[in-house]
């Protein structure tokens, strides 16, 4: 069966996830792969290779090290037709998922329950604007671009759901809450307070 583009951006914006959160080092293509439900080993160095030219990160196996390192890279400028604007968008949601400032369900509950703890020159705590920081980093995005993007985070957030059975609960999701009138980016894989809003993070070093 051939893969489908919807299938492959999911899977490498997964890998990704996966990258930026997997917290025991070094972290092998093995387990990289474990956490981002790749059987082929191909399909991994396919996926290498798209993240690298799509100027997400270049991730290469380090034998001294024995795991792979991470390097900034920049947008393969020389790739043309459909597969560049499919990197421009695998750029986009790996940069959105990153971009955005993330909320721990812990620490959701602690603004929800005491509200006066978050006061801020008189005015109660304000979530910040999502859409207005992805309009910022992607200024010619549409809304319907910006609406589809969350609609894909989301099915990435759910990916270990579909892909394991003992999963229930996924590890991320872009929501709207109607008590604080806000989309927010809700983190459920964490139990830290505030450990939200630093968990998407690849130390990358200059390449």
């Amino acid at each position: 069966m051939k893969e489908t583009d919807s299938s492959k951006i999911l899977r490498q914006v997964r890998l990704y996830y996966a990258f930026c959160t997997i917290k025991d080092k070094p972290i092998t293509p093995k387990k990289a792969m474990l956490e981002a439900y790749i059987k082929s080993h191909r399909t991994f160095e396919r996926d290498l290779i798209d993240l690298r030219d799509a100027g997400v990160v270049n991730a290469v196996y380090d034998r001294h090290k024995k795991g792979l390192v991470f390097y900034r890279c920049e947008f393969d400028e020389s790739v043309t037709g459909a597969r560049r604007s499919r990197l421009k968008h695998l750029n986009r949601l790996c940069t959105v998922m990153v971009g955005l400032p993330q909320y721990g369900m812990e620490e959701y509950y602690e603004i929800l329950e005491y509200p006066e703890d978050y006061i801020r020159n008189g005015e109660p705590y304000q979530f910040p604007d999502i859409i207005a920081q992805y309009e910022a980093l992607f200024p010619d995005a549409s809304i319907r671009t910006r609406q589809r993007d969350f609609q894909i985070l989301n099915r990435v957030g759910k990916y270990a759901c579909l892909h394991n059975e003992f999963m229930e609960e996924p590890d991320f999701e872009i929501k709207y809450d109607k008590k604080f009138k806000a989309y927010i980016f809700f983190i459920y894989q964490t139990n830290s307070y505030n450990e939200a809003r630093y968990i998407f993070e690849v130390k990358m070093i200059d390449g």
